[in-house]
């Protein structure tokens, strides 16, 4: 997915793993839903989309690692995750 124009990039603390393996934290009271990070990154995160109760977003960059975080395995990760 390309990010949409005119979204918003913000600096978003993932606290917590959400149940499709997504990283979550918190922005403008709910959830915001993160592929490819996880529980202790400090991530830059483009909002792609949003609704009342929840936003998802674009990993852009990192700010700070998290201590957890891990080398894939699999030479493949990236194009098929």
């Amino acid at each position: 997915n390309k990010p949409t124009p005119n979204a918003k990039t913000i600096s978003l603390p993932i606290t917590r793993l959400g149940g499709l393996g997504d990283g979550i934290g918190q922005w403008n009271g709910k959830p915001v839903y993160v592929p490819l990070s996880c529980p202790g990154d400090v991530a830059d995160v483009q909002i792609t989309a949003e609704n009342q109760q929840l936003a998802r977003g674009e990993l852009v960059g990192l700010k700070t690692t998290s201590p957890h975080r891990q080398t894939p395995p699999c030479d493949y990760f990236s194009r098929c995750g």
